[in-house]
């Protein structure tokens, strides 16, 4: 088994301490509280650890999948302004993001893009830096 922490979420009614397991430097896998996100079916979250979410999944096995293949993407270690900011600079980055989230059947939630943009990718998600999610202010699951 797997050592757990306590790890501080910031959701959107406030912060939460959950139990995760450290995945690889600066990110966590941890199953969201049921008293979050109500409903939403994946229930399995990889956070930054300033307790940003980076991405949603339905099983911990997918999670834990994604976040070995996230750690060298950047410097996860960074403040979340910092990473943030530097997967936001380099489009292939972003886009290498959402391709193993994809591949490891995750997905960064609905997404309040203003406009069509036209790097999206074949299972929904896309690369422009002006999508919420990609900056990593997700919030709610939508899958069914």
């Amino acid at each position: 088994m797997s050592t757990t922490v306590e790890y501080t979420i910031l959701a959107e009614d406030g912060p939460v301490t959950v139990q995760a397991e450290p995945a690889t430097p600066g990110l966590y896998v941890y199953e969201q509280p049921a008293s979050v996100d109500v409903g939403a079916p994946c229930r399995w979250r990889i956070g930054h650890h300033g307790g940003l979410q980076v991405a949603r999944f339905r099983t911990a096995d997918d999670a834990h999948s994604a976040a070995l293949d996230l750690a060298d993407l950047t410097d996860w270690t960074a403040s979340t302004d910092i990473a943030k900011g530097r997967l936001l600079a380099n489009a292939a980055d972003r886009v290498e993001l959402l391709r193993i989230v994809e591949d490891c059947h995750g997905h960064f939630g609905n997404c309040a893009h203003p406009e069509p943009d036209p790097g999206w990718l074949p299972n929904g998600g896309h690369a422009g830096p002006m999508c919420a999610y990609v900056s990593g202010m997700s919030s709610r699951c939508t899958c069914d």
